[in-house]
């Protein structure tokens, strides 16, 4: 019978088998915290499972960034550093180079560096502890910042980064808690950041505030409830998608110099409801490495009845200085260029 840590051991053989990684270099994403710490542990005990029986080509990499939001962050980073040196693996360290005032620029300058290093270390994956509860935490905030079906789908298991790089979550569906019981079962040590317990961040206040006050108030199982939603809308979005894809290859033209052509005779005679018209939007976007941090849902709807509508409407200009106008039956969406 296999015990409580084997089971989990096994649990992630299941959600990322180590066939399909342990050639490659994996850049894991290490913040001191029971989530990374627990994924870096599951991962080097995998690959020397697979050594012991058919020595791999791959290897991991230890990546640890500094967002130097607390005082006392360096302490975070030796802490991982002496992991790494314990775990006898090389270790990429970046740190924030501006000062950080939100969760998105934390994230985009986190994200930043993991695409640095691994372009560095030629790693084809990027590993992070993200968790079930993370996946609930974040359908929950999307709700509340009034979400399409993508966003209720949450976070996705596995995500592109760019053209040699994809991002794996392989935690995201085991819970915080079994991750914690596994570290202190073998005996391994992790670090708390008090940054966690500060309600100025929404993420936290959800995490420590509302989604509490959930479960206590109207469903002991709101977790799951989130998580089941996220799948149906994943299976959903997958089915839209689908159709989306076809739509776009049917009516769009992507030109060389950067701009977009669509024709919205074929568009229309296609007759695709507001909700695919935005996703089409977003699949352009996707296609050309657009910024999509700032297009809400009011900008996709209004890309989306601009493209519909029956009237000439004029042009006008969505984040990124992207710039939409109508030429007779096609509208053209072209980046905004400085003259030379």
């Amino acid at each position: 019978m296999q015990s409580p840590a084997e089971q989990l051991d096994t649990t992630f053989e299941h959600a990322w088998p180590v066939a399909k990684w342990s050639d490659f270099c994996v850049l894991v994403g290490v913040s001191g915290g029971s989530d990374s710490v627990a994924l870096l542990q599951l991962l080097h005990r995998a690959k020397k499972r697979a050594d012991a029986l058919q020595a791999t080509k791959g290897n991991l990499v230890v990546a640890h960034f500094d967002h130097q939001i607390r005082p006392d962050s360096a302490n975070d980073a030796d802490w991982v550093g002496q992991l790494a040196t314990e775990f006898k693996l090389p270790i990429e360290r970046g740190h924030a180079v501006a000062p950080i005032t939100s969760e998105q620029e934390a994230r985009d300058a986190r994200y930043a560096f993991f695409e640095a290093a691994a372009a560095r270390v030629g790693a084809r994956y990027l590993a992070t502890g993200h968790t079930a509860d993370d996946q609930a935490e974040t359908i929950l905030h999307h709700v509340l910042r009034g979400t399409g079906l993508s966003g209720l789908a949450g976070m996705p298991r596995i995500r592109p980064l760019n053209r040699s790089l994809t991002l794996v979550r392989p935690l995201l569906r085991l819970e915080r808690a079994s991750l914690r019981s596994y570290l202190a079962k073998i005996g391994q040590a992790y670090r708390d950041d008090p940054s966690n317990e500060e309600c100025i961040y929404t993420r936290n206040r959800i995490r420590h505030e509302l989604l509490p006050h959930l479960e206590q108030q109207y469903n002991p199982d709101v977790r799951s409830a989130l998580l089941r939603l996220g799948e149906l809308a994943k299976e959903t979005q997958a089915e839209v998608l689908f159709i989306v894809d076809q739509l776009v290859a049917e009516v769009v033209t992507f030109a060389t110099d950067g701009s977009v052509s669509i024709d919205l005779k074929k568009l229309k005679t296609s007759q695709p409801s507001p909700h695919l018209a935005r996703q089409a939007g977003v699949r352009i976007w996707q296609n050309q490495g657009w910024a999509q941090s700032d297009m809400s849902f009011e900008r996709w709807n209004a890309l989306a009845e601009f493209l519909l509508s029956d009237a000439a409407l004029p042009p006008f200009e969505l984040p990124g200085k992207i710039r939409v106008e109508s030429l007779g039956n096609t509208a053209l969406l072209s980046p905004f260029k400085p003259r030379q």
